[in-house]
């Protein structure tokens, strides 16, 4: 089970996520611009806030991209 802060960022990533681009070998990484378009329109404006939560939905992105590609062998 997820605490609140948890919960926040999965569905921040959901988000995020529907904007992700797809090309004929499947999805592409998420872009740092959509991620920078989130935390402006949240305005989260520390640097610390900002970093975190960057490195937060990358690696939770590089979770999902190495899940997709197993599931497509």
């Amino acid at each position: 089970e997820l605490g609140s802060g948890g919960a926040s960022v999965l569905q921040a990533y959901d988000v995020i996520d529907n904007s992700r681009q797809m090309y004929e070998g499947g999805p592409q990484s998420i872009q740092v611009s959509e991620v920078l378009a989130y935390l402006e329109i949240a305005k989260i404006e520390a640097v610390e806030d900002r970093l975190l939560f960057l490195n937060t939905i990358k690696t939770l992105d590089v979770i999902y991209l190495n899940h997709y590609a197993e599931q497509n062998k």
